[in-house]
């Protein structure tokens, strides 16, 4: 029985080893990429269906383990092996695009992907310690040196006022934080259906803006200031404004009606939290413009949003 049950793995060990191969092409150091997909082997049943996807849409993808990485890579941590391996890709395969799979697994703290903690202490007094996979697009300094964010070598990276960083991406860097499989599926399912069917939607044409006054103690409406500055990139779109100032955002209703409705990108700024994003009406009152709980109440299957949000005093970004 131990024979069987050992036969049984090792088994399913190369079986996983053959699947993983015969996407990955590890070993052919001649081919050109545009993107590599860097995931634990868990989720290669998903990285593989986004892979075939981005491949008949022109996008030649290939598939790098992080298992495989830190064989093949020794950095001082595993992110750093990451980033050797990232500098190696475009070296070897000029790619142009990096997407990383996985966010924190179920054993907390751990990383399904690793992040790069970083201490920007500016005598504030208040949150100096963050994580930018930024750290994963600045490769280089000096010409092509590789850069470590490390310049004075004490092993803490990033160090406000102290490490000398280049910062310039040479790589685009994207992260999908996925937790476990069920999660990885899902998200490159919506991935695949987005990019499949949104093209040539009505829908798409709409641009929800949502702002408000985010500061009421200093004069004008900076939130929707902000949606006005950001729309004016986005020539061909319908402007629908949210505002408190026009009596058009009075509340979360509002935000989610326009979300059922249909939008290709949706715009906002206000005060962040880890759980919702808050503006203050003219008249000082702070709603709750997006909330966690709210997300039971969007009706826009198939009808997937591009969203950016500017919080302030928040590590969150777009």
């Amino acid at each position: 029985m131990k024979k069987i049950i050992l036969f049984i793995i090792v088994g399913t060990l190369v079986l996983n080893g053959l699947s993983a191969s015969a996407i990955n092409k590890a070993d052919q150091k001649n081919d050109q990429y545009d993107m590599v997909i860097i995931a634990p082997m868990q989720f290669f049943p998903p990285v593989k269906k986004l892979i075939n996807h981005k491949n008949n849409h022109d996008v030649q993808t290939i598939f790098k383990s992080t298992q495989s990485i830190y064989r093949e890579f020794k950095g001082r941590d595993d992110a750093e092996s990451i980033k050797f391996f990232i500098k190696d890709a475009i070296e070897t395969w000029s790619v142009k695009y990096v997407l990383l799979m996985g966010g924190r697994s179920s054993v907390y703290p751990k990383w399904h992907i690793p992040v790069r903690y970083v201490q920007l202490d500016d005598d504030t007094g208040r949150y100096t310690t963050f994580f930018s996979d930024h750290y994963y697009s600045d490769i280089y300094k000096n010409g092509g040196e590789f850069e470590d964010w490390d310049s004075n070598g004490d092993g803490v990276f990033a160090e406000w006022g102290i490490d000398q960083m280049d910062l310039h991406p040479d790589v685009c860097v994207g992260r999908l934080p996925c937790r476990n499989l069920l999660e990885a599926k899902t998200v490159v399912q919506k991935i695949i259906d987005y990019e499949s069917n949104t093209y040539g939607q009505e829908w798409f044409n709409n641009l929800v803006l949502v702002g408000g006054d985010t500061f009421n103690q200093t004069p004008g409406y900076e939130g929707e200031e902000t949606c006005d500055y950001a729309a004016e990139f986005m020539d061909g779109f319908e402007k629908i404004k949210l505002y408190t100032s026009t009596g058009d955002l009075t509340g979360p209703e509002d935000v989610t009606d326009a979300i059922n409705n249909g939008c290709g990108f949706l715009f906002t700024r206000g005060k962040g939290g880890q759980d919702r994003l808050r503006t203050n009406l003219p008249e000082g009152e702070e709603i709750i413009v997006f909330h966690n709980n709210f997300v039971k109440d969007y009706q826009n299957k198939d009808m997937y949003i591009q969203l950016c949000l500017l919080p302030i005093w928040s590590s969150s970004n777009c």
